[in-house]
């Protein structure tokens, strides 16, 4: 999944647990930065006080969300 290409934008992101997720996608960290070799994102969440990293293996889907 590119999810490079989300960068900067507002998203809907659902994990593979089930959980969803709406907020602005303000990291992107290549495969080579991480120690688990996986991209990851971190998304500021209006629900959470602090941000959150999800990594690519724990993303289901993710799509542009125009009502933040």
């Amino acid at each position: 999944m590119d999810i490079k290409k989300f960068y900067d934008c507002n998203v809907k992101l659902y994990t593979d647990d089930g959980r969803s997720y709406i907020g602005l996608i303000t990291e992107y960290y290549y495969a080579d930065e991480n120690e688990n070799g996986m991209q990851s994102i971190v998304l500021d969440c209006p629900a959470f006080d602090e941000p959150i990293e999800v990594f690519e293996d724990n993303i289901a889907d993710i799509q542009i969300y125009e009502g933040v």
